[in-house]
């Protein structure tokens, strides 16, 4: 399995932030969350997301690489009874 950091490098060129070239790197990854939290405080820039953010930016992106349909698990509606 490649790095992190070497995905990031080959997506992180031209216009792109950093935020988005990191997304891409973990896409469909299945990193944990304790490597994506260490790689995202090393990578991404810091005016690329204000700091009361990150925790939710790093749930987002465990989920972006983590994707719940790859895990067999569906979330299921009940009616909520009035």
């Amino acid at each position: 399995m490649r790095s992190i950091k070497a995905r990031f490098n080959n997506l992180y060129k031209g216009p792109r932030s950093s935020y988005i070239a990191f997304a891409g790197s973990i896409k469909k990854q299945r990193f944990t969350f304790d490597s994506i939290s260490r790689n995202f405080s090393q990578l991404v820039e810091k005016n690329d997301y204000r700091e009361e953010e990150r925790v939710a930016l790093l749930k987002e992106l465990y989920l972006l690489s983590n994707p719940v349909e790859e895990h067999g698990m569906e979330v299921k509606k009940t009616p909520r009874k009035i």
